[in-house]
């Protein structure tokens, strides 16, 4: 948990940092990551196993959140705040690709959408 409140407090801290876009992605990040927690909190689970599952909830709180749409400049203020150390940590490169992989779903989807709206399907 002292893992998470340290990544929670950075980004509050910095939230100004932000547009307006992002602020709101920053609180809806925030809000699922911990309601994610909530069934966990009740399990007897040892810190390193909380950390495991809180790591694998964040990229679907992420992209729910709207990260594929977040803009250039909210993206570089987000990897200042996380800082490259973090980045290249093995948990933070797998998070990385996930998230990758599901914006990759949402911007086929919405090219699709694009395309059959054009063509009147």
């Amino acid at each position: 948990m002292g893992y998470g409140s340290v990544y929670c407090n950075s980004f509050k801290d910095n939230i100004n940092r932000f547009s307006p876009q992002g602020q709101v992605w920053i609180q809806n990040v925030m809000h699922c990551l911990q309601e994610d927690l909530i069934p966990v909190v009740s399990e007897n689970l040892t810190c390193p196993q909380i950390k495991d599952f809180a790591f694998g909830t964040h990229p679907e709180c992420y992209v729910q959140a709207g990260f594929c749409n977040l803009p250039p400049t909210d993206l570089a203020v987000l990897l200042t705040i996380v800082g490259l150390k973090q980045l290249l940590s093995p948990d933070t490169i797998l998070q990385g690709l996930k998230v990758g992989g599901d914006c990759s779903k949402e911007y086929i989807a919405e090219i699709f959408s694009v395309i059959f709206k054009h063509h009147g399907i």
